[in-house]
């Protein structure tokens, strides 16, 4: 009678208790969103420290589903047990806000003391996060195996109902992460979405202390926690053998997280690469692998042989899996960039439906995998908790080890496509090794199997898909490619024997046919500065703009990469460009975060100059905030100065607005210059400094010296002959322009949600207006309106026939770009206001 009272409770309580335990979900994925950007932010966002991340995380998961899955039979009270468990985690989430404090101001003694020694830095940052997040990773880890605990009474249910459970925390899951990543943190900022998630925690605990009052607990003594037994289905008659099962549960594991990884990169050759697609690919991934749980919910119902049906699933996932690349293909046409043409929303839609396409068979095939090995473990069961306790933490162990295979081994021993066959491959392998082969009747089914075993492994053309995009108006062709764990990195050559560097088929780095200019973006910075000897480069890329440092006599360059490849690419081509800056002794070159390097080292330098950062792409929001801001300060001499080049041709006035303030909350002096007069590809930069001393027309004609001696510059350069047209304005003078503008911050990385809405908008029908052509032009007339050069405080001690370089500069640019887009009489008038200026028109 006990039992079968505790039982009706527990059929009645199923639904609310599955409604906590998507809320839980919920909450523990905007969690792993938020740690894993603010611990990225603190240790750098290179693959290893992020695998090391991400790595602690499933540690703690794996840890608490052990320890407690084996603590739950002898629980008397699971559901309050599991009420303590989301205490837990709202207690320690609001200690890791506390100590994410503590570890900032450590970072830089403690690194300073290791030095650049990147093992040993890689194992103190695995020992800081595991500080952080090892215990509220923890107790996530124990509520499955304790709510199950709860919820199995009889071992016919333990597989439908532990399903069951699964599946409704995936999809609470994928609902935190979607939330997480497009509407929490640009409503409330991380710290209010940190309240968010901590708030949910609480309501699930409160209403489960609640209800565990109110409902009898699972046993009165540990004694009679044991699992009632019934006669045995058809389906669950044949017992499966323990290693199996774990054998089984390892691989799903590792495969699934693999697999991840895989496909994760693979997208990235076509996607924006932003927060949002980033939040698309995680988003997609949990509601499939929630709806494989929900089949496997269904199949634990039905009087299958449950190891056939295993087997089955297993050769399904391995077919599917390995036609994801044929599907790849076909939706995206070439490895190209996906529908270019969309604005935001419609692009987004795109992007579910293209991944959803491709991914969506695949991942449900392969999440049913895992859940239902619950229906091959129930004739062996004892305690609920304790088995769902142990194949999690198989699974999640295993997890960890193929997502660092799949990042550090595979994608550079075999590539994308490569690491797919294998994984697929792998599959139906195992499911031919789990064949019931013992049945006669059953030996003819297996056919299948091993055709799918066979053309996955020989007949599907894998090498005619192109992993690098190559640009066809310029006979593109590929010189060379490396896929390794921060991305794909190739180095092609145009129909004029120029090289570029690509990142991610998308991405172009650096060419040398724009040497020139890509070399003024170091050497522009260096003729403000009377005298730079110290300078630090964030971002390599080719390493052209870092070369222009060595025009001038400095005593050491040290430059940040956070892509080892690049590197490599660099080193190996762009040599003969690069005037020996790999073999100059003054110089380091350091595949490091260089926002990580620079807030922990110890050193100071004069001149700080940030590469072009387009501003939608996933993690450099955090490069344009303020507390990067006020690190660069805390790191230049006492008349050093910080130049940030910025992408003009991707980001709107609003955008450009915000760092211009965000600079401006921490340089007393800022001012915007422009690398060249370009309207398709706009760079201009903010040249911040720590007094706001004028403009010492001596110190930039000392630097010009400089520039005349470089023989790669032309005499009539525009920049040696009027390089005050290089001077926009002093934002610093333009308060009430930016007064509306919101500070960008580490808590409010309002640049990281914003770029990527404008930049498909502005490719799109709604035509959001970028910092290019016209809509530049007009901002730059607006600027001289709101502040006249000759009212320019910075300007103050140039004289009056040098200032008028400042309009000269506009004038050019705005003959440039009508005579481009063939309004002839427009231009006409812009040449005459040069001539007006300056006398003649200067060399672009």
């Amino acid at each position: 009678m006990v039992t079968e009272r505790l039982q009706s409770v527990r059929t009645r309580s199923l639904l609310p208790i599955l409604g906590l335990f998507f809320v839980s979900g919920a909450a523990a994925l905007v969690y792993e969103v938020l740690w894993l950007k603010e611990l990225g932010r603190l240790f750098g966002v290179t693959a290893y420290t992020t695998a090391t991340t991400l790595g602690v995380f499933f540690l703690g998961l794996a840890l608490g589903g052990l320890a407690l899955g084996r603590r739950a039979e002898r629980i008397r009270n699971p559901l309050r047990a599991y009420a303590w468990l989301e205490i837990g985690i709202a207690a320690s989430a609001i200690v890791y806000l506390l100590l994410l404090n503590v570890y900032r101001e450590l970072q830089t003694p403690i690194f300073s003391a290791i030095g650049y020694q990147p093992t040993l830095l890689l194992l103190v940052k695995f020992v800081l996060a595991c500080g952080i997040l090892l215990v509220p990773s923890f107790f996530m880890g124990g509520t499955l195996p304790v709510m199950a605990q709860f919820l199995v009474r009889r071992r016919a249910e333990f597989g439908s109902r532990t399903t069951l459970l699964y599946a409704t925390n995936t999809i609470g899951a994928a609902t935190g992460a979607l939330t997480a990543g497009f509407f929490l943190p640009p409503a409330l900022g991380f710290r209010g979405s940190y309240g968010i998630a901590i708030a949910l925690n609480i309501i699930v605990a409160l209403i489960a202390w609640y209800w565990s009052a109110k409902r009898p607990a699972v046993a009165e003594r540990p004694s009679d926690t044991a699992l009632v037994d019934e006669p045995p289905s058809v389906s669950a008659s044949a017992t499966t053998s323990p290693w199996i099962i774990v054998a089984v549960a390892a691989f799903s594991g590792m495969a699934t997280l693999g697999l991840e990884v895989v496909w994760t990169r693979m997208f990235a050759q076509v996607l924006q690469n932003s927060v949002y697609t980033f939040a698309v690919i995680l988003g997609v991934f949990l509601i499939c692998l929630s709806v494989g749980s929900g089949v496997a919910h269904l199949l634990c119902k039905r009087p299958f042989n449950p190891r056939l049906t295993l087997s089955v699933l297993l050769a399904l996932s391995g077919v599917i899996v390995g036609l994801t690349p044929l599907l790849f293909s076909q939706i995206s046409g070439t490895v190209n960039y996906l529908r270019s043409d969309l604005g935001f929303v419609a692009y987004v839609g795109v992007v579910f439906a293209g991944i959803g396409a491709v991914l969506g068979l695949a991942v449900v095939a392969m999440g049913t995998v895992f859940p239902y090995l619950m229906k091959l473990s129930e004739r062996q069961v004892e305690s609920a908790g304790r088995t769902v306790g142990q194949l999690v933490a198989i699974n999640t162990f295993a997890a960890i080890v193929g997502s660092l295979l799949a990042g550090f081994w595979l994608l550079d021993l075999l590539g994308v496509w490569g690491s797919i066959r294998a994984f697929a491959l792998l599959y139906l392998a195992l499911a031919l090794v789990l064949w019931p082969w013992q049945r006669p009747h059953l030996r003819r089914w297996s056919i299948p199997v091993v055709i799918g075993l066979a053309v996955v492994g020989l007949v599907l053309p894998y090498s005619n898909y192109s992993r690098i995009w190559l640009d066809e108006d310029d006979n593109e062709t590929l010189v060379e490619a490396w896929e390794g764990a921060a991305g794909s990195v190739a180095v092609v050559r145009t129909d004029d024997d120029n090289l570029r560097i690509r990142v991610n088929s998308s991405y172009n780095l650096g060419s040398t046919a724009a040497a020139v200019n890509e070399r003024l973006q170091g050497q522009i910075p260096l003729l403000m500065h009377d005298n730079p000897r110290r300078v630090f480069f964030l971002g390599l890329g080719t390493g052209i703009t870092a070369s222009g440092a060595l025009n001038f006599p400095v005593d050491r360059v040290v430059v940040c990469e956070i892509n080892p490849d690049v590197i490599r690419a660099s080193r190996a081509y762009f040599t003969p460009w690069l005037r020996g800056l790999f073999d100059d002794p003054r110089v380091t070159v350091l595949p490091e975060d260089g926002r990580t390097w620079l807030a922990a080292t110890n050193e100071r330098f004069d001149v700080i100059v940030a590469d072009i950062f387009l501003g939608f792409k996933s993690d450099v929001g955090s490069l344009y905030t303020l507390e990067h801001f006020q690190s660069v300060r805390n790191h230049l001499s006492q008349d050093g100065m910080f130049v940030q080049w910025l992408p003009f041709f991707d980001m709107s006035a609003a955008e450009f607005e915000i760092v211009a303030k965000t600079m401006l909350e921490v340089f007393p002096s800022v001012t915007l210059w422009r690398r060249s007069h370009s309207p398709r590809f706009p760079v201009y930069a903010l040249v911040a400094r720590q007094d706001d001393a004028p403009l010492d027309t001596t110190t930039l004609q000392q630097g010009l010296e400089y520039l005349h001696n470089d023989p790669a510059l032309d005499p009539r350069t525009w920049i040696l002959n009027i390089p005050l047209a290089a001077y926009a304005t002093n934002m610093s003078a333009l308060d009430d322009r930016l007064a509306a503008r919101p500070t960008n911050t580490d808590d409010r990385t309002v640049l990281e949600y914003t770029a990527p809405v404008t930049e498909r908008n502005s490719r799109g029908s709604g035509k959001t207006a970028v910092l290019a052509w016209r809509p530049l032009l007009q901002y730059l007339e607006g600027l001289l309106e709101d502040l006249p050069p000759e009212n320019d405080p910075y300007l103050r001690d140039i004289d009056p026939s040098l200032v008028r370089q400042v309009y000269a500069g506009v004038a050019q640019y705005g003959y440039t770009v009508h005579r481009i887009l063939g309004n002839e009489q427009a231009a006409d008038r812009y040449q005459a206001a040069f001539q007006q200026w300056l006398g003649e028109i200067g060399s672009e």
